[in-house]
């Protein structure tokens, strides 16, 4: 469905966007305080940034036995690598809260954004088995921040909070 990266997250956020302001539009005319222009926008960039979030998260499992023809290797080593990143995303969620207290959330999602996508090229290139291991290593790193801060961000920036975690969450799950 994209093939470049910069048009999909062009996509997935105008489809968030969409759909953020239909409900918006739905829920004030019920007589419920609506997001702001600003805080649409805001709620559509976290939530597709979620999305891509999840989607390179998810893609090795959708390409795993092609990976396994590719560099010969068993189910069982693949899905040890697998794991590697699931260990690593784990282990940096904390580090990803304590830099967004420490350097704000919107430059850390910057940030995160630009690591997970530099990994991603980096797994892309990986010309042997170790090399894939490594990279999706460092992928789960860069991945594994996005959580806290992304969610930071919204609490920081937004006042229908609750409302805007929401949309997040459908963000994550698109990915």
């Amino acid at each position: 469905l994209c093939r470049d990266s910069t048009l999909c997250l062009a996509f997935v956020y105008g489809e968030i966007r969409k759909s953020v302001r239909q409900v918006d539009t739905t829920m004030a005319v019920a007589g419920q305080r609506g997001l702001t222009g600003n805080e649409r926008r805001i709620v559509g960039f976290v939530a597709a940034s979620h999305a891509l979030d999840h989607g390179l998260e998810l893609v090795y499992a959708a390409v795993l036995t092609v990976i396994g023809l590719q560099f010969g290797a068993g189910l069982f080593l693949l899905g040890a690598i697998a794991n590697a990143l699931a260990l690593a995303s784990g282990l940096s969620a904390p580090v990803g809260g304590f830099l967004s207290d420490r350097l704000g959330s919107k430059r850390m999602l910057v940030v995160q954004l630009i690591s997970a996508a530099g990994m991603a090229f980096l797994v892309a290139a990986s010309t042997s088995l170790w090399m894939l291991a490594v990279t999706l290593t460092l992928l789960g790193l860069a991945i594994g921040l996005y959580h806290p801060i992304g969610l930071s961000f919204i609490t920081r920036t937004v006042r229908q909070r609750s409302r805007a975690i929401g949309f997040h969450g459908m963000g994550g799950n698109i990915g």
